[in-house]
């Protein structure tokens, strides 16, 4: 899903600098600098090369995990230390991806 914003996100994002740059130069406004449009690039080029990066890892790790056998299903006696654990690490992985 992320994808497809990002996706149908960039042509909205490329469509609106072009009407600030005319803008800008059509009524000798100071609205757009190359500089910040080189900053803007540069952030999202590091966005989807983090993510690239991160989901791969993930990948790698479940890849891993599911060939040498490690079985995350926990027996009765494990189900609260599971589901503790899952929450503070789903928080946690919300707060680093903020």
């Amino acid at each position: 899903m992320d994808q497809l914003i990002l996706l149908l996100n960039a042509p909205l994002t490329v469509a609106l600098m072009v009407i600030e740059i005319f803008y800008s130069t059509r009524y000798d406004k100071q609205y757009y600098t190359v500089k910040d449009t080189k900053a803007n690039l540069v952030l999202g080029a590091g966005y989807i090369l983090i993510d690239a990066l991160t989901k791969g890892a993930g990948i790698l790790m479940l890849a891993f995990f599911y060939t040498n056998g490690f079985h995350l299903a926990p027996t009765p006696n494990q189900t609260f230390f599971y589901w503790f654990s899952l929450l503070i690490l789903e928080d946690l992985s919300i707060g680093l991806c903020t």
